[in-house]
């Protein structure tokens, strides 16, 4: 997997009927990044936003969680690798 970013930092989750969009900010150069489901992230897919953070899919079906608040090199590997099972996953993860 591609490292993460250590500049970007997820501020925020959105979610509409037909789309959901991952915010960041660079802290370094403090420019917002909109990442729309679908788009690369850290050499992978973000697939889905999850109330605790983005869910992104990267190549060997491993999935991470992107937590909100949080950096991205403070992603979390999750512990699955069925897309079916990420909100389990999320949950497992959440529990700790």
């Amino acid at each position: 997997t591609t490292p993460p970013s250590p500049d970007l930092q997820v501020t925020a989750l959105l979610t509409y009927p037909e789309q959901q969009e991952l915010v960041a900010m660079n802290t370094k150069t403090k420019k917002r990044e909109i990442k729309a489901r679908g788009e690369t992230i850290d050499g992978g897919k973000l697939i889905a936003v999850h109330p605790l953070g983005g869910v992104v899919r990267m190549p060997g079906d491993v999935f991470f969680l992107y937590p909100l608040g949080q950096k991205f090199d403070k992603r979390v590997e999750l512990d699955t690798r069925e897309e079916a099972d990420v909100p389990a996953a999320i949950a497992r993860w959440n529990r700790q």
